[in-house]
């Protein structure tokens, strides 16, 4: 059972496959200094970028979560790798049911027949 503070590095221990693409934006001519005598040089933008994270679990069901970083704040690994491998996670974790949502899927929820007091009574409880 997956818990809410899974990380990659315990997920693959677990066996499970985790694959961490980053991107980010890449502009030209930035940082050029005399040294490179005015050529094109390629660098990373310090902010904005987009991280995925592609969870294969051993059973072989593949999941993806995607964080995307605003142009206006300063790309983290740490933090997209977090929320990508939550938004991944939530995925793989089966939806939250409450008392009254099982028992009508189990078919249980029933108005009482003749001769009994009331639902809560039945289904061996």
């Amino acid at each position: 059972m997956l818990n809410k503070k899974e990380t990659i590095h315990s997920l693959r221990k677990k066996g499970y496959k985790v694959r961490v693409i980053h991107s980010r934006h890449i502009s030209t001519m930035c940082g050029a200094t005399e040294n490179y005598r005015k050529e094109e040089i390629e660098c990373f933008q310090p902010r904005g970028g987009k991280t995925q994270i592609d969870v294969t679990t051993p059973a072989g069901e593949t999941v993806t979560g995607i964080s995307v970083c605003s142009l206006k704040d300063n790309f983290n690994h740490k933090t997209a790798n977090q929320i990508a491998l939550g938004r991944a996670l939530k995925q793989l974790r089966p939806p939250k049911t409450t008392f009254v949502n099982k028992r009508l899927i189990d078919g249980e929820f029933r108005k009482p027949r003749n001769g009994e007091a009331n639902w809560e009574n039945e289904g061996g409880q």
